[in-house]
């Protein structure tokens, strides 16, 4: 893959992902409108909150699957079946995001003024993006693991397991260039602290 398809093909993803994730939050909304609406009826309010909460995380799912399909050209299923993992984990991560941002922004912003309410609002707004697209790279990472079997890991280098070397000589030959280039990844028997 060249890298120009790649690049097309991160860039569609990001624009899936963020048109699906505008579409999935304007839903929200206006099953939250429906239901402020319903505030006035003790009775059904309960009702429409369950319905908000059944819909959400699978619109959410939905959007997650499509942003981590990488190419257009492969199997439908076994593809589904392979995302399937990272895609449930960052559909409920951004739920719990969203639930998370509502919650800070109805208890934190009453008490601003207009000045400070708009300051708090845009660094609020940048770290929950910085927050939902870590967890976007963290789920689909969880694919990566999974498909390339790199499991279990050492949580510390003193003893590399199989797993850690795969990913070490993978992490390595991603920074050839060229043709003409090779990397060789060679590891030490022993460990020197």
């Amino acid at each position: 893959m060249s890298c120009i398809t790649r690049i097309t093909a991160a860039l569609v993803a990001g624009a899936a992902l963020a048109l699906g994730a505008i579409a999935a939050q304007i839903t929200y909304a206006d099953i939250g409108a429906v239901i402020n609406e319903a505030r006035s009826m003790p009775g059904r309010r309960h009702l429409l909150h369950a319905i908000a909460a059944a819909l959400s995380p699978p619109s959410g799912t939905i959007v997650h699957e499509r942003a981590m399909i990488p190419t257009p050209g492969r199997r439908r299923r076994a593809l589904l079946r392979e995302l399937l993992p990272g895609v449930i984990v960052a559909a409920v991560c951004w739920q719990l995001l969203q639930h998370l941002g509502g919650f800070c922004i109805d208890h934190t912003l009453k008490r601003t003024g207009p000045l400070y309410g708009v300051f708090a609002l845009m660094l609020g707004l940048l770290a929950w993006l910085y927050i939902g697209a870590q967890l976007t790279i963290f789920a689909a990472g969880i694919n990566v693991v999974k498909a390339r079997r790199l499991w279990p890991r050492s949580f510390f280098a003193d003893s590399l397991r199989d797993a850690d070397r795969r990913t070490l000589v993978a992490s390595a030959e991603i920074e050839e260039r060229v043709p003409q280039e090779n990397v060789e990844v060679d590891f030490d028997s022993t460990h020197q602290p």
